[in-house]
């Protein structure tokens, strides 16, 4: 059955500044929810796998693509001055912040989508190791059925029910232009992503039955440097 439910929710608010006095800006801020059975797509081959055939409603949850938060900001900013060897000067940046995304906890079973049990404690580690992100100890798992090889019901944790770590970036670039005449500019810029070399965590494994459970593997691109010209006529 490629049928699904969903639904999105949100808040947006947008602030911007349009060129004024060599500056100009733009920040965006989103507040959202969005949730489905599966991901909330419609076509044929979407076959959807629920932990409890008789109760899809249990597998309502946020799908993964559910980021409450999300902030970016962009400015540009062209430095003014009246020694004519300073002037083209221009400085960018573009920053953006959000919240972690949608994390499934699963247990590896013959039971399609099978989660298992939350018992108690705090599901986020606070072992001050930030590699360790998920707390084990909050979790059990279900039963094997010795015959199915899947669980023997469903586990109590619902889908999708964490968020995996947020992240936040700064890319910059300076830029100096030299204009020839009225037709012609030479662009020399330099860039910088993740400028700051922030340490963005990936998401952490989330089979229980896996022995590198709650543990992030991977992380996202360090700091990139590139230089670039451009000639316009």
């Amino acid at each position: 059955d490629d049928a699904d439910f969903s639904y999105y929710h949100s808040w947006q608010s947008s602030l911007r500044q349009r060129l004024s006095r060599g500056l100009s800006f733009n920040a965006h801020y989103t507040w959202s929810k969005v949730m489905a059975v599966a991901n909330g797509d419609f076509w044929l081959g979407n076959d959807i796998v629920v932990q409890d055939e008789s109760n899809w409603r249990r597998d309502l949850g946020p799908t993964s693509l559910h980021v409450p938060h999300s902030f970016s900001f962009d400015a540009v900013y062209e430095i003014p001055s009246p020694i004519k060897l300073l002037q083209g000067f221009q400085i960018s940046a573009i920053f953006t912040a959000a919240s972690g995304s949608a994390l499934n906890v699963t247990q590896s079973s013959n039971r399609g989508s099978s989660r298992p049990d939350y018992i108690a404690g705090d599901v986020y580690s606070n072992t001050g190791n930030r590699f360790q992100y998920l707390n084990r100890s909050a979790f059990a798992l279900v039963p094997i059925g010795p015959a199915s090889g899947g669980t023997i019901r469903p586990g109590n944790v619902g889908k999708n029910a964490f968020l995996s770590p947020g992240r936040r970036n700064w890319d910059l670039s300076l830029a100096k232009a030299f204009r020839f005449r009225e037709r012609y500019e030479f662009q020399i810029r330099a860039e910088a992503f993740n400028a700051l070399n922030h340490v963005n965590l990936g998401a952490p494994i989330g089979d229980l039955a896996n022995a590198n459970f709650g543990r992030i593997l991977n992380v996202g691109e360090a700091r990139r440097l590139q230089l670039n010209a451009r000639f316009r006529f």
